[in-house]
């Protein structure tokens, strides 16, 4: 599936990569740190030009109940580039779910049923104008998925009006109707085929810096009273496979105060890279 996340990544990484930040799967001297009620975080938006039919690209932020080994129970959101579902190469927002890593459950957006769209003003899918240029202007969308603690569905909203755009029926994720043990931020891109790999975040390494790559920040997270608190790096550890295609910058705090940022990102390539 192209928008699951790296819970076995090992086994995919022939045609599917990541450059992610997640929170450790324990830490003995904090157990509450083990459950999250949601995340938020400001995503850069870009466009990735010149996409062969079955490559990938997305920026997200995947929800995880992995304390089932046959039952991983995933949510996500964000942007992806996908001309597989969306049948051209714009940017847009998307969402995923699954109840088994994608095994034999899940899809992007409605296209099966499981999320519940209710806003007349946002769809999944939508294409997203202006978008951010190297070295230019940067423009971001604000994506939130919580979980409502009287219902126990997990919301989807969007952007600085913090827009209700639906949700996934706490039946629908039942590993998740208590809490998430893992949450993720990051890129996830790759080629159905095998072949060529896509750029991710905006095609462009960390190393360049920020304007110049890809990023995530004010990154929160909710907790069981849907209060938000800030992701610091000492909550997050990196995952990066040794890849020449992408990379992940250090977690930093951004200028006054106002959370953290990670930039992440890369060209593509060759097969494996």
């Amino acid at each position: 599936m192209m928008m699951h996340s790296p819970t076995n990544p090992q086994s995919d990484l022939a045609h599917h990569k990541w450059a992610v930040y997640r929170t450790p799967h324990h830490n003995p001297n904090d157990p509450e740190l083990l459950k999250y009620y949601g995340a938020l975080a400001a995503l850069s938006i870009y466009s990735l030009p010149r996409f062969q039919s079955t490559q990938f690209s997305s920026g997200l932020i995947w929800l995880v109940n992995e304390l089932k080994s046959n039952q991983v129970n995933q949510i996500a959101a964000g942007w992806t580039v996908n001309p597989t579902i969306y049948g051209d190469s714009q940017t847009r927002l998307s969402t995923a779910w699954t109840i088994d890593s994608f095994t034999n459950t899940g899809c992007q957006d409605v296209r099966c049923p499981g999320f519940v769209h209710v806003s007349n003003r946002i769809a999944l899918g939508i294409t997203f104008s202006p978008l951010s240029t190297y070295n230019g202007p940067q423009y971001f969308i604000v994506i939130v998925i919580y979980r409502d603690p009287i219902t126990l569905n997990w919301w989807l909203v969007y952007g600085a009006e913090k827009e209700p755009v639906g949700y996934w029926p706490a039946k629908l994720v039942t590993n998740l109707a208590d809490h998430a043990n893992r949450v993720d931020f990051g890129g996830s891109a790759g080629n159905a085929a095998g072949s060529d790999m896509p750029p991710m975040g905006n095609g462009h390494f960390p190393s360049e810096g920020y304007g110049k790559s890809g990023f995530f920040e004010v990154l929160r997270f909710i907790d069981s009273n849907v209060t938000s608190r800030d992701a610091l790096d000492k909550d997050l550890v990196p995952l990066m496979y040794p890849t020449k295609c992408y990379d992940l910058g250090n977690i930093s705090q951004i200028e006054g105060g106002r959370g953290s940022r990670f930039l992440y990102g890369g060209p593509g390539g060759s097969q494996g890279c």
